[in-house]
């Protein structure tokens, strides 16, 4: 049974914060539409990005490229990245900037 290649992104602006809600699929199919709500919500320069995952039914490796690329991405604008459920990476640390 294939499922439905489905993902969306809601966003919520805290003062100069953002939570963004992530649901569904990320994967192959999906990660492109994920990088550019990453990518459009970095562009206001936030100070923290708080990515929710909780919704993600599934998870690929794509997908999680994705991700890594969006912790990157918001390095660079020195954003602090947090992320629910928290991914650990490297020494346990969940926050890049």
């Amino acid at each position: 049974m294939q499922l439905p290649d489905r993902m969306s992104c809601h966003v919520e602006t805290h003062g100069n914060g953002i939570h963004l809600i992530v649901s569904g699929r990320l994967d192959e199919n999906t990660s492109g539409d994920f990088s550019l709500s990453v990518r459009s919500v970095l562009t206001g320069r936030p100070d923290v990005l708080v990515l929710d995952l909780t919704t993600v039914e599934f998870l690929s490796p794509e997908g999680t490229t994705a991700i890594v690329d969006a912790v990157l991405r918001a390095g660079e604008s020195r954003t602090n990245v947090v992320s629910c459920p928290a991914l650990r990476c490297g020494s346990g640390s969940t926050r890049s900037g």
